[in-house]
C-alpha cells in the first residue's frame, strides 16, 4: 500500500488558545502491504500541497515513523490509510505542543490512550483526517469529528436515528435538511468522543438533545440518564464549522 498525504491548514477557523491541531489530505493505492509508515518532518513544515509517499522507509532525526497495532494488520488498505494520517496527525501535534511525537497505542475498547497529561481527539473521512490535543491543565473535555455533508437521501434515511421532530424545529431556513442532519450528526459524536474517556458509556443519538443552533455553535444537552457524575455540566456549547462540502465541529471544555 501507497498512502500519499498531503499537509493542509494547521489552525482550522475554530481553532482556539493552548489548542494543537494538525491535518491533512490523504489517498491510497493498493501497491504494497505497508505496517509501518514514515513521515519526513521537514517535507511536513515545508510542503503544504506537495505529496508524500510516507511508505519509503525514511531514516534521521526528522523521520517519524507510525506503526500499525497487531489488530489492523489485516485490514483493508482503506481502513490502514486512515488510521495511518490520523495517527500520525495526532503524533505532530502532540510533538508541537510538548516536543516529544509520542506514539498512540489503541486501548482494547479501541479508543486511542494519549500521553500522561494529555487529551485529544482525531477524526477522518475517506480522504481528511483532523487531530486534535490539549495539556489537561488547560483542559477537561476535547472531542473532534469532521463529517462530509449527507447526500439528500441517505440524511433523510438516518435522521429519525439521529435528531427529534423537536430537534428539527432548530434548523435555520437557510440550511439543507441534508446539512442539517449532518451538522447534528457530527455535534454529537464529538460530544460522545469528548466525554468516552470519562464515562466509558456508549451512548445514542437520542440521548444527546439540541436546543439551540447559532451561526458558529450549537447547544447540546445529555440526558441525564446517560449522565456520569464525572462530567463538569450536562451541557455543552460545541463549535461548528461549515466548508468546502464538510461539517467540522469540535468541543473544548476548559478547565475551571
Amino acid at each position: 500500500m501507497v498512502l500519499l498525504i498531503s499537509r493542509t491548514s494547521d489552525s482550522p477557523a475554530m481553532d482556539q488558545l493552548r489548542l494543537t491541531t494538525r491535518s491533512c489530505h490523504f489517498r491510497w493505492t493498493p501497491k504494497r502491504p505497508a505496517n509501518t509508515i514514515w513521515c519526513d518532518r521537514t517535507n511536513w513544515r515545508e510542503a503544504r500541497t506537495a505529496e508524500i509517499d510516507v511508505a519509503e522507509p525514511l531514516t534521521g532525526k526528522e523521520a517519524l515513523a507510525v506503526d500499525a497495532p497487531p489488530t489492523l494488520i489485516q485490514a483493508v488498505p482503506k481502513r490502514r490509510a486512515e488510521f495511518f494520517a490520523g495517527r500520525l496527525c495526532a503524533m505532530l501535534a502532540i510533538e508541537e505542543l510538548c516536543g516529544i511525537a509520542h506514539a498512540i497505542p489503541v486501548q482494547p475498547d479501541r479508543s486511542p490512550c494519549w500521553p500522561e497529561g494529555l487529551l485529544g481527539s482525531i477524526t477522518h473521512t475517506d480522504h481528511r483526517a483532523l487531530a486534535v490535543a490539549a495539556s489537561r491543565a488547560f483542559y477537561q473535555l476535547l472531542g473532534v469529528d469532521l463529517e462530509p455533508v449527507m447526500p439528500n437521501d441517505q440524511a433523510e434515511a438516518l435522521s429519525q436515528l439521529i435528531v427529534t421532530p423537536v430537534e428539527k424545529l432548530f434548523r435555520p431556513l437557510a440550511m439543507s435538511s441534508a446539512t442539517f442532519v449532518t451538522l447534528a450528526f457530527a455535534a454529537k459524536e464529538a460530544l460522545y468522543k469528548a466525554i468516552y474517556p470519562i464515562t466509558r458509556r456508549v451512548i445514542e443519538f437520542h440521548d444527546v438533545k439540541l436546543f439551540g443552533l447559532h451561526n458558529d455553535a450549537i447547544d447540546l444537552e445529555l440526558d441525564p440518564l446517560a449522565r456520569s457524575h464525572a462530567l463538569p455540566t450536562n451541557r455543552f456549547s460545541v463549535k461548528y464549522q461549515l466548508a468546502d462540502g464538510h461539517c467540522l465541529c469540535l468541543l473544548a471544555v476548559e478547565q475551571p
